[in-house]
Parts: structure tokens; C-alpha cells; sequence
């Protein structure tokens, strides 16, 4: 975690809305005006016209002292102070400093009601000194004494000496611009919402002190940053006697360091200011030339915290080649999903004579390998319950001596579940009745720990006969649909297996029931599977011969007919073609039919869905937003269709010293709710401080169909 906090910015951005002038069109700036060291703000602030910097007329001259007149009839400003006056025409490039022509570089314009002439006029009218920084976009405009009012009439002699004034005057506040190449030199100081300049001269003592401990010395004025946290003695004429930069200093040894950030052994972790001023042996350098396991002395900001001096010593044993740190490979012997209990085996080669640990990313981390033989490492983790995540990365560190291998991560991702399957829904409903003497059997259930369903091993029983082999199975369903009449009770039993072994038991049982003057016997679905636009449902009636029979899907289709069989006798069977549009959960299917001027319904034990869409819709992401700063735990949230699986992926890229590291934090699956909401959370960090982190998440209809995926991508703050 950054123990620095970000400056706040110093220019004041103002939004302008310029109307439109007869000359030339007005283009919006943000432009900030400084006079005398005290910020000005106006109802209509300085643009850039034709790459010319326009102020206002009469806000800066009456700043300055001067009185100004309007003349509406002529287009005309008259400004008067002390012994000159000006004369501009609104339009014209001509304007007048008493007799003297003076030319514009741009004309006078009206905007917005105000009258603004070019900032270098301000100079040749009133004799001001005028400075534009293009780097803040901010105009220092400063009097001289010839644009200073007149001295006020002499006051009576007071009956008492008046005060005398102060010699010095003490400012502290955030250095805003250090100007080098000017002469005199000059700092200028922001405290609150007001700028001060001083002059530096060569008698203007400049020091750097600790603010812990009290301790400093001289440094030179170029050594002076802006963002520096100063306190500023000057005299009466505004020169600086005494220019006191405070700073707070941390020494440590470098463990990681990036344009960004530099971290020490002992876990602190730093900003670096974007002026941070880096010396290596007393030599000024690049921040790149920053190696890990140099001793540093960082100067902060007492303020914000971040590193303003970087003061190394450099490193005076380089290591030789053959003892440079590197893992050659890592590996693991999971070949399937795990389960509770059983262990993963893992195998790093590299330097000999290290420290190894592996770590699975959302399970365990530092896990320990002891060297087996020269340069092998190896270690176990035994799966425990509660660890369920999917296609989890492993990564490997190797550590010699006081050198660390760069980060590795193993090609193939591990999965670990240890939870077993459970069922959703039964049909018959268990302790039900039903007048159906082959009613459709379904169970549909999901595996919880994400592995994913072993269909190959799933068993159905009815009372207790194994019909797996007459049945579907799915990794989400098991439908059996009776080849025979049954009676009584029926006693369901589901077996089921994952991907990762765990294994779990469903029972329940309901009874046939078929009243003697009853038309229809038996009513059969299929399939009884989630159906898709151009899938064809057949639904089959045992019932009277010599009927007319209908059947009927609960807001699909109202009584689609059914033929009788010729060569059956009272079988009576009906067809459906799903359309594109038409959508369905958990839809009733109802059979009619009429023998002899009687009319009888019944009901399939089985219920539809039936899914509109030809596409599958993509989730949205509404949490973490693009480009958002997220810190572990890192809880992600979203939209998507009520009931449908939202499957989650991290990818993360990163610099760790200076290798690029990337690869797959892990799949992370769950189910939208009611309302269509879903969330997942990742407990723990990439291995990567700063890294780049990409977020796709899709989602998977009943059909088994996937989605486009949304994206979004974050950096993890370290």
C-alpha cells in the first residue's frame, strides 16, 4: 500500500464558454492569472487567441491601480493612472500609451461583455513585468513602481511614533515554480490560495532538514523541487534570506523498484514523486539506474509522503553469471480436478542450495520445498475442505543468499473442489400423486465446487433397477421416461459423481395413482431438456381410443393436435417446433382428450424451458469500473440473465524487477439471482505489486450455450 498520497493539483481549471466574435473565433482555455503573488479570478478569465494570451482590461489595470471609462459611441477604453493614460479601440490593432502609438498582436476584443487585449500590452501600458508559464498555464503579472498608485497624502504627525515596520516576513507553503534561468532567480511559494515570489540571490541561505530528527544541511537552489514543503524568510524587498525545505527521511535497502514505486525490505512501500531527484554515489541519475539491494536514503515529503531525493550507494559486488538465481521449471502432477484430502505435488528445478515455496493463487500460499537433490525442490499440499476454485495459477519462488529468481508460474493451472453435487429439482414432485402411469422422471442438480460433472458415472434407479442405460444424462440433468406402466410407489435414486470424485445421493419416492374411469393413462414429454429455437418437442397421451386429442405448453402454444397411431390403438402423439421468440421456465404441458363427448385433461410430470434467444446475452460488469485502482479482497459485480451461470476470469500482467510477468490468477464461476444480480470475490492479490488486471466474465445459458464476454480492466494498487 502507497504510504504517499497524490498533490493536489495547483491550477484552478476553469471552463470557458466563449460567445462569438466578429474577428476571429474564440477557443476555450483554462488559464489561471497571478497578480502581485495573489490569484485573480474573473467572471471572464484569459484565453489564447491565435496562439496569443488575451487578459482582461479592466480587472487587471484597476488591479494595478488604474481608473477605467467606457465610451459605448466609439468602441472605446480610456484608462487612466497617475500621469498616463490609454486609449484602445475595441477592433484595431492601434492603441494609444498618452501621444505614444503602440501596435497589438492581436486586436482588442469584446467577449462576453468584457474587453480583453493582449497579456503584453498589460506591460507597455502600465510598465508591469509580465511572465507566462506555458508548463501551468498561469500569467505572473508583477507592478513596478511606475505602475504603482501614488503615495496617499501625508497623514498628521501622530502625538506617538508609529510602529516600525517588519524587517522580514516568514511564508510557509508548497514551492509552486523554481525559476533558474531568470535573473535574479525567483521561487515562488503557494500557501492556501495565494502565490508569493521571492528573489534568491547568492546570500539566500538554502537548507534540507529532517523534520524527525531535526538534522540537515546546505544543498544548492537547483536542488530545490516543486511540491517541496518550504519556509521561506525574506526582508522587506522580497529577497530570500533563508529558504528551509523540510523532508522526512527513511533508510533502508531496496527490494523492488518501478517508475511508480520503490519498496524496501522491510515491507515500506513509497511514491515517487514525478520531480523525485535521484543520486547514485553523490552522482545525479536516471530513477532506472535503481537496483535491487542498494542501500537508500529517501527523502519525503512530509505533506504527502512521497519521495522527493533518492541518495543509493551503489552495488559493489556485482554477482557473477553462474550464481545469477533462476528457476528453469515448475511443474505439478494434477492431472483432474481435487478433491478434500488428496494431495498436489509440486516441483520446481533450479539454482541449488536455495529456499524454494510454491503458492496456489486463492488457496495457500508459502508452501515449503525441500531440496531433494541438487538444484530440486519439491512440496506437497493436501487439499482441505473449503478449498474450491477453478483453474487456479501456481506459481514458484527461489531465493539464494539475498537474491531472489524472478517469479515463476506453471503452465498448467490446478482446480480444486471439495464440495459434492446437489440436486435442484425433482420431478414427479417427492411425496406427490400423480394419474400418470409413465410419468417423466427428472432430476437436474450442479456441482457446487466448480469441476464440473463426471456425466459417465452418474446412475439412475427406479425402484432400486439401474435405468441408466434407457436414460439421458447430462452434466446438469438425468430424464427417464418409463418404457412400461408403473403403480404404487416409485422409489427415485440418483448417484453422482464430479470431475474431482466427490460423491452425493438424492432419494425420494411418489406414487401412481390411475382412477378406473379415467380417459388418459399416461402422459410422456420429450425431450425434457432445456429446448432452443428449431428444437422439436414430441409429447406422447396413452389414453381411450377413438378420441380427439390436443396438448398444450403454458404460454407457448395452445392446442397443437395430436394423431392417434394406427397401429396402436389409444396412443395418441403431437409435435412442437421451437420458434425463434418463444420463451419459457418451468412451462406446464397439458394433454386433452375427448372420447364419446367426454373431455379429460391430465398434466406432464415434467416442466419446460425453452429459451428465446438465438444468442446468448453477455453479462454487463457493473463493479470494478475501467481503469479503476482495486485492492484485495477485490469483490466483483454484475448483471446477467436471472438463473443463467456467470463464469468469471482474471488474467493479470505485471513488472516484478525487470521481467514481465503474466498469466491466469484463476476461473471463478456463480449464478445470477431473481434479479439478475451476481458477485464474485477474489480474497487475495496478484503476485505482482502494480499489476494489470483483466476481468472477462460470460455467462452460460440452461442450453450449455456461452456468451460473448464483457470486459473490464483495473490495476491492483500494491
Amino acid at each position: 500500500m502507497l504510504k504517499g498520497t497524490r498533490r493536489p493539483a495547483l491550477a484552478l481549471a476553469v471552463l470557458l464558454v466563449l460567445a462569438v466574435v466578429p474577428v476571429l473565433p474564440v477557443q476555450a482555455q483554462t488559464i489561471r492569472l497571478v497578480v502581485d503573488g495573489e490569484p485573480l479570478f474573473f467572471d471572464q478569465p484569459p484565453v489564447v487567441i491565435g496562439g496569443r494570451v488575451l487578459v482582461p482590461l479592466r480587472g487587471v489595470f484597476e488591479r494595478l491601480g488604474a481608473f477605467v471609462q467606457w465610451d459605448p459611441a466609439s468602441n472605446t477604453v480610456i484608462a487612466a493612472r497617475g500621469d498616463t493614460q490609454v486609449r484602445l479601440t475595441i477592433g484595431s490593432r492601434q492603441a494609444f500609451v498618452n501621444q505614444r502609438v503602440v501596435f497589438l498582436d492581436v486586436p482588442a476584443l469584446i467577449v462576453q461583455g468584457r474587453t480583453l487585449v493582449p497579456l503584453r500590452f498589460v506591460s507597455e501600458a502600465m510598465g508591469a513585468r509580465v511572465d507566462w508559464d506555458a508548463a501551468t498555464r498561469t500569467v505572473f503579472i508583477t507592478s513596478s513602481p511606475l505602475a504603482q498608485p501614488p503615495p496617499p497624502p501625508p497623514l498628521p504627525r501622530p502625538t506617538s511614533p508609529p510602529p516600525s515596520p517588519p524587517s522580514v516576513a516568514v511564508v510557509e507553503g508548497i514551492v509552486f515554480r523554481v525559476d533558474l534561468q531568470v535573473f535574479p532567480q525567483r521561487i515562488l511559494v503557494q500557501r492556501d490560495t495565494r502565490i508569493y515570489t521571492f528573489i534568491v540571490t547568492p546570500d539566500t541561505a538554502i537548507t534540507r532538514v529532517d523534520v524527525t530528527t531535526n538534522r540537515g544541511g546546505a544543498i544548492s537552489f537547483d536542488q530545490v523541487r516543486v511540491g517541496d514543503l518550504v519556509r521561506v524568510t525574506a526582508d522587506t524587498a522580497g529577497r530570500a534570506i533563508l529558504i528551509r525545505v523540510s523532508v522526512r527521511e527513511v533508510t533502508g535497502r531496496i527490494d523492488a523498484v518501478t517508475s511508480r514505486v520503490i519498496i524496501l525490505e522491510d515491507g515500506q512501500t513509497f511514491g515517487l514523486g514525478s520531480e523525485v531527484r535521484v543520486l547514485i554515489d553523490g552522482r545525479e541519475t536516471a530513477r532506472e539506474q535503481l537496483q535491487r539491494g542498494m542501500e537508500v536514503t529517501l527523502q519525503l515529503n512530509p505533506q504527502t509522503n512521497e519521495v522527493v531525493e533518492v541518495s543509493a550507494r551503489g552495488l559493489r559486488v556485482q554477482p557473477l553469471p553462474s550464481l545469477v538465481v533462476r528457476i528453469t521449471s515448475l511443474i505439478h502432477d494434477a492431472q483432474r480436478p481435487l478433491r478434500a484430502g488428496e494431495r498436489l505435488t509440486v516441483t520446481l528445478r533450479g539454482t541449488p542450495g536455495g529456499a524454494a515455496t510454491f503458492e496456489i493463487f486463492g488457496a495457500v500460499s508459502s508452501v515449503s520445498m525441500p531440496e531433494l537433490s541438487p538444484g530440486v525442490y519439491q512440496g506437497t499440499y493436501v487439499v482441505r475442505s473449503g478449498d474450491n476454485i477453478t483453474d487456479a495459477a501456481v506459481f514458484g519462488r527461489l531465493r539464494a543468499g539475498q537474491v531472489e529468481a524472478p517469479l515463476v508460474q506453471a503452465g498448467t493451472p490446478v482446480t480444486l473442489d471439495t464440495l459434492p453435487p446437489v440436486v435442484t429439482q425433482r420431478f414427479p414432485q417427492p411425496g406427490s400423486t400423480v394419474s400418470n402411469d409413465r410419468p417423466n422422471i427428472l432430476v437436474t442438480f450442479t456441482d457446487r465446487g466448480g469441476a464440473g460433472m463426471n456425466a459417465a458415472a452418474i446412475r439412475l434407479f427406479v425402484n432400486e433397477q439401474d435405468v441408466t442405460a434407457r436414460a439421458s444424462v447430462t452434466e446438469g440433468a438425468a430424464a427417464y421416461s418409463p418404457p412400461a406402466p408403473l403403480s404404487g410407489q416409485v422409489n427415485v435414486r440418483l448417484s453422482m459423481v464430479d470431475r474431482a470424485g466427490n460423491v452425493s445421493e438424492d432419494r425420494f419416492a411418489f406414487t401412481v395413482v390411475i382412477a378406473q374411469a379415467s380417459l388418459i393413462r399416461a402422459v410422456t414429454i420429450n425431450p425434457t431438456t432445456p429446448l432452443g429455437p428449431g428444437d422439436v418437442l414430441t409429447v406422447t397421451m396413452v389414453g381411450e381410443p377413438g378420441g380427439q386429442a390436443a396438448f398444450t405448453i403454458a404460454g407457448v402454444v395452445t392446442d397443437a393436435p395430436m394423431a392417434e397411431s394406427p397401429g396402436q390403438p389409444g396412443v395418441y402423439t403431437g409435435s412442437y417446433r421451437i420458434r425463434s421468440g418463444d420463451s419459457a421456465q418451468n412451462a406446464r404441458v397439458i394433454v386433452r382428450l375427448s372420447v364419446r363427448g367426454l373431455t379429460q385433461q391430465a398434466e406432464g410430470t415434467a416442466r419446460l424451458t425453452i429459451i428465446a434467444q438465438a444468442e446468448v446475452p453477455p453479462p454487463t460488469i457493473t463493479s470494478p469500473a475501467q481503469g479503476a485502482r482495486v485492492r484485495a479482497p477485490i469483490v466483483i459485480r454484475g448483471r446477467a440473465v436471472p438463473g443463467y451461470q456467470v463464469v468469471v476470469r482474471v488474467d493479470y500482467r505485471g513488472t516484478y524487477l525487470v521481467f514481465i510477468l503474466q498469466g491466469t490468477l484463476g476461473q471463478f464461476s456463480t449464478t445470477a439471482d431473481g434479479a439478475g444480480s451476481w458477485t464474485v470475490t477474489i480474497e487475495r492479490p496478484a503476485p505482482v505489486a502494480g499489476a494489470e488486471l483483466t476481468i472477462s466474465a460470460t455467462t452460460v445459458d440452461p442450453l450449455g450455450r456461452q456468451s460473448q464476454a464483457a470486459v473490464v480492466q483495473v490495476v491492483q494498487n500494491p
